[in-house]
């Protein structure tokens, strides 16, 4: 039972309507391990307002590499319509790049 607020609602911050993901956590990445390499890279994207990166922040989801070498990266803004948002997708493209040639797909979540 969600427990009550103030007005006597139920407080939407204990409700767990959405499916909660756990973020990524980055390692040391053997040469060869394009995955690790990439959550490095992201590891130098930082939010601007909070000086912390993205990895950290817990905003990266997922990092996939298919066989052909293809990159999926699943992230969040730290807030829904983040005005820096486009910012901070520029800056993942151009980090990920440093570790893989091909560009990343992205998806929000």
């Amino acid at each position: 039972m969600a427990d009550k607020n103030d007005e006597g609602g139920s407080d939407p911050m204990d409700e767990q309507d959405v499916k909660t993901q756990s973020p990524v956590a980055a390692e040391e990445a053997p040469e060869g391990d394009l995955r690790e390499r990439i959550l490095q890279a992201l590891m130098q994207v930082y939010d601007p307002e909070l000086g912390i990166n993205i990895v950290d922040l817990g905003l990266v989801y997922s990092v996939d590499v298919d066989e052909g070498g293809d990159v999926d990266i699943t992230y969040s803004l730290t807030t829904m319509g983040c005005p820096i948002g486009p910012l901070i997708e520029d800056q993942i493209r151009r980090r990920q790049r440093s570790a893989s040639s091909r560009p990343p797909r992205f998806r929000t979540a």
